[in-house]
Parts: C-alpha cells; structure tokens; sequence
C-alpha cells in the first residue's frame, strides 16, 4: 500500500506488548501499514480465499528482512500480540495470514474513506471530523444544562408553594363563629353546663378545623418562612439561658458563636448555675485580673473547653483571705 492513511491510537503506546522494546512497536506499525484495506483474492494454505480489509497474507521472512529480525524474535512478538488480542494468525508451509483484531474498530471506515485522497485532502476531512464531534458535545451540554435549570426551577416552585401553604395553615383558620361562643359561655352551670360542654364537643368533631382554600401568587415574593409574619413570639428557653450567661461573662467578644456553642452544648438550668458560680469564682481569680482581663478566654473558647470545669486552686481569693502570693517574707529559694 503506496498510499492512504491509518489511524494510531495513542491508547496503544500504553500497551506493554506494542511497546516493549523498539522491535515490538517496529512489527506493529509494519502490520498496520501493510495490512489489506480492500479485499482481495489470493492463495492460502492449497486453496483460494478472499483477503478482507485488516488482513496480511506474507511471508515471515519479509518481513525480518524488513525489519533486520531474527525468525525467533518475530515468532515471540506475534505471539504475544495473538495472547494480547490485537492479532489473530495462522500458518502452512510458505506464508503466514494475519489478522489485525483492531482494524474493524479503529481503521475501516476511516481507511475506506480516505483510500484515494491525498493527505491534505484527508487532513482536512479528519478536522471537519473532529468539528462536528466537538459541535456535537456542545449542544448535548446545552441539553444538559437546560434539563438542569428546568429542573431548579421547579424545585423553587414547590419550595415556594409549601412554604406558602404552611403559613395560611396557621393564619386562616376556620372557628366556630362568636355567637355560638357567646352561647356557650353565657348559659348555666350544672347539668345544663355539661349539655352546653357535649354540644361543643360534637360541634367541634362536626366542624374540624380545615385551612381555607385561598388562591396563592407562586410568582408573588413569599416571605422565607412563618416566623417572619410572627415577630412577637417570646424568646425560647435556650435564648433566656444564654443571656444570663451572656450577662455574667466578663469578656463580650463572638456573641453570635458564643450562641452557636451554647445550643451545642444543651445546657440544662442546673449546667447554667454549674456555669454561673465558676463565673463568678473565676472573676475574682488573679489570671482573670491579670492585665486587665487580658488572659480571660473569649467566651466560645470557655464553652467549647468546658472551662467552668476548671479548678483555679489557690489562685482565687473567695475565702476573703489575702494569697501567700502578696506577701514579699525575704526568703529565697
């Protein structure tokens, strides 16, 4: 073959068996660029058989003379290539017929096309090749990408929509109306009462209290949650806990962390007076006086060390005695 072009995968110079040693690759390359690409009829084994694209029918000692090999090498390569699967091959007497296992994959329409063109001509169309690969990817990722959004913006959708129906749950409500109240309340006690308690107990089974049926905007800003309508609620417990931790710690530094480790830490009432009292021990302490409470840990720092765990020993002054520390007795050590 005088012309044409073959493909090489870069994938094969990965290969151990191709790439062993220079003679290996030499065989290979000699293989791909001799190997019919049209078929042909010739003479195999006594008998007349038709050469199909991928197939070399030649004799072993062309090619060592070819390639400068010796016999026994040449049979080890194509061995190794036959155990490797990239080659197929048998033997008579004269000539031995190849088959390149790879060729269907890699070289036959890319061979079939460009058998007779010259190799600008083949350049040229292997880039417009390449081209409408890269186009074609271009637009599966634009596919992707569309797919992607539509399906963001129909979970915000449903976002938005039950938000919107959990805060009209708890704002309309429907309840018996205030004359059957009035009713209620302003008749007798007694056995009468009881028979006014049964009437309200049936009339709440009859009537359950249901959401109303309100058309809802999906394409009206909704707030993000319930509690922004609702801004009078009462602080939570933890919140009162932690601000008279806040309210005794000396050092306001990272209140907004401080928070974040004290809901970590669960504190119970009884942690809180644990916290309170070595507070108020640690205040007196000459680490915490030292340089104007420069040595006071910052109160995340405290929390997350569990720091009211701490036994500061003789550096306290609650028994209202003064230190040893205080006093200079001239005597050295």
């Amino acid at each position: 073959m005088e012309q044409g072009w073959v493909k090489f995968y870069r994938e094969w110079m990965s290969n151990i068996a191709i790439t062993k040693d220079n003679d290996h690759l030499a065989v290979w390359i000699y293989l791909l660029t001799n190997t019919t690409y049209t078929e042909k009829e010739d003479y195999f084994n006594a008998k007349k058989i038709t050469l199909k694209a991928g197939q070399l029918l030649c004799m072993q000692k062309d090619i060592c003379n070819n390639l400068k090999l010796e016999p026994t090498k040449l049979r080890r390569i194509l061995k190794l290539f036959k155990s490797a699967e990239l080659i197929d091959y048998q033997t008579d007497n004269h000539k031995t017929l190849i088959t390149l296992v790879v060729w269907d994959f890699s070289q036959s329409s890319f061979a079939e096309q460009n058998a007779d063109l010259t190799p600008n001509q083949c350049r040229s169309n292997q880039e417009t090749e390449n081209e409408k690969e890269k186009s074609s990817k271009r637009e599966k990722d634009k596919e992707k990408e569309i797919n992607k959004n539509e399906k963001n913006e129909r979970i915000s959708i449903h976002s938005r929509q039950q938000s919107a129906a959990s805060c009209q749950q708890k704002d309309d409500l429907s309840f018996p109306s205030e004359k059957d109240l009035d009713r209620w309340l302003n008749q007798g006690t007694g056995d009468r009462g009881q028979e006014i308690g049964n009437e309200a107990d049936s009339f709440a089974l009859a009537n359950p209290i249901q959401p109303k049926k309100k058309e809802i905007n999906i394409n009206s800003p909704q707030p993000p949650s319930c509690e922004a309508n609702h801004g009078d609620t009462p602080p939570s417990p933890v919140t009162e806990m932690f601000d008279e931790f806040w309210k005794a710690y000396p050092k306001k530094i990272g209140k907004g962390y401080a928070f974040e480790c004290f809901k970590k830490i669960r504190v119970s009432r009884s942690l809180l007076d644990t916290m309170l009292e070595a507070i108020a021990k640690q205040k007196k302490s000459d680490m915490w006086k030292r340089d104007k409470g420069q040595y006071i840990p910052n109160p995340s720092t405290w929390l997350n060390q569990k720091r009211w765990e701490d036994d500061l020993g003789g550096d306290t002054e609650d028994d209202g005695q003064i230190p040893w520390s205080k006093f200079n007795l001239g005597i050295v050590l």
